[in-house]
């Protein structure tokens, strides 16, 4: 009894004791949540990446997986490289400009790139919760696929309007959960993503590289029994000016982190 008058007659140092306590559980909840969102989106990236390669500008930030534009025509030296089964062209853009990410969480992305160009090659799959994924036979079309968490942010689903970069696309489908990029990421038609990118490189779209020319990426789908690494290393000795990126090497350099 004598512990609770103490108590009650020294509120204020009970009170600040109680609020101390408290911030310090909260804050042990929130980075123990962060923490396991981070390993998430990690271990997510790997799976997803994993059977792949992603070639980009070789001056563009590491691990920015191909927001320099560059032009269509490295598809074509990717592809000569022997252990390179398919090499697809794509854009890959900032659904906002101004967000690079911030905290422990994920920028928006826009993705363009035709569909099937990956020619069945592609383990990962992706569903549709709502509506249907891209087809060939959207290019041309003004047509978006949202992932799980960005329809959510932007509380959209099939038959609404999305904008991207001020232009309106129909939402023709949402796709299922995958704990990794494309829940982020806006899946539009190659052509109306080379657009986009051409409004973001007019000093490359001024000199001859036309929207039709321009690329951000490429992804590489390895031959069967290729060695990824070693053809990660053949592709930049091979074709100038690009940088090769593996699943290890985002798993060295945020993994570890």
């Amino acid at each position: 009894m004598s512990l609770l008058r103490n108590l009650a007659r020294r509120k204020l140092r009970t009170a600040l004791t109680i609020v101390g306590i408290t911030v310090g559980i909260w804050a042990l909840v929130v980075m123990t949540s962060m923490a396991d969102k981070v390993q998430t989106l990690v271990d997510g990236n790997i799976t997803y990446y994993g059977d792949k390669i992603v070639v980009s500008e070789a001056n563009a930030p590491a691990f920015q997986f191909g927001l320099t534009p560059m032009p269509i025509g490295i598809a074509d030296e990717v592809a000569r490289v022997p252990g390179v089964a398919v090499a697809v062209p794509q854009v890959l853009l900032l659904l906002d400009t101004d967000d690079l990410g911030s905290g422990f969480g994920s920028p928006d992305f826009v993705l363009g790139v035709v569909a099937g160009a990956d020619q069945g090659r592609e383990i990962f799959e992706l569903k549709a919760a709502q509506g249907r994924l891209m087809s060939p036979e959207d290019e041309g079309r003004m047509v978006v696929v949202l992932g799980a968490d960005m329809a959510r942010k932007f509380d959209r689903r099939p038959g609404d309007t999305f904008r991207i970069r001020g232009i309106d696309f129909e939402v023709i489908g949402v796709m299922e959960p995958t704990l990794t990029t494309p829940d982020t990421t806006a899946v539009i038609p190659f052509e109306a993503a080379q657009a986009l990118l051409a409004k973001d490189a007019p000093i490359l779209a001024g000199t001859g590289q036309g929207a039709g020319q321009l690329v951000s990426r490429v992804l590489v789908y390895p031959e069967s029994e290729a060695d990824i690494d070693a053809l990660a290393r053949a592709i930049e000795e091979n074709v100038p000016q690009v940088q090769a990126t593996t699943a290890d090497d985002f798993d060295q350099a945020f993994g570890s982190t």
